[in-house]
């Protein structure tokens, strides 16, 4: 869904039940970061395979939308040869792992500089208290 229809769909829900939602600011969260679509149809195939009641209630609320006069939103088909127990699976495990090692990957990075920043506080307190115990000696 994009913006502009989420705010139709808001504005058309604010007419129908003369409520008055208010619209999420703008920046509220990272556009490019929302994905609407599958982009090979792996998951729509998993999702008629594993979940029809679900494929059915989506298309029942997409009629409702169109009833309100706005476009529904198509369910993207599954690729012909997607056997949905193999290819779904394995791609998800795969994504799964890869950010894990990133997220390893991250995490060692955070230690090393949480090191090197520790490290770094203590040489500045050591030369913070040298710099203290020289002008206390020289002052006396």
């Amino acid at each position: 869904m994009t913006l502009n229809q989420f705010f139709a769909v808001c504005s058309a829900v604010n007419a129908r039940f003369k409520t008055r939602l208010i619209l999420p600011p703008p920046g509220l969260f990272e556009q490019s970061l929302l994905q609407t679509a599958a982009p090979d149809g792996y998951r729509p195939a998993l999702i008629r395979h594993y979940f029809p009641e679900a494929l059915a209630l989506y298309r029942q609320l997409n009629a409702r939308k169109t009833e309100c006069g706005l476009v529904p939103a198509p369910l993207p088909d599954p690729a012909p040869d997607a056997n949905p127990a193999i290819a779904g699976a394995f791609r998800d495990w795969l994504m799964v792992r890869q950010l894990e090692n990133k997220l390893k990957g991250l995490k060692e990075e955070l230690e090393q500089v949480q090191a090197q920043l520790q490290h770094t506080r203590h040489t500045a307190e050591e030369c913070s208290n040298n710099s203290l115990g020289k002008s206390v000696e020289n002052h006396s």
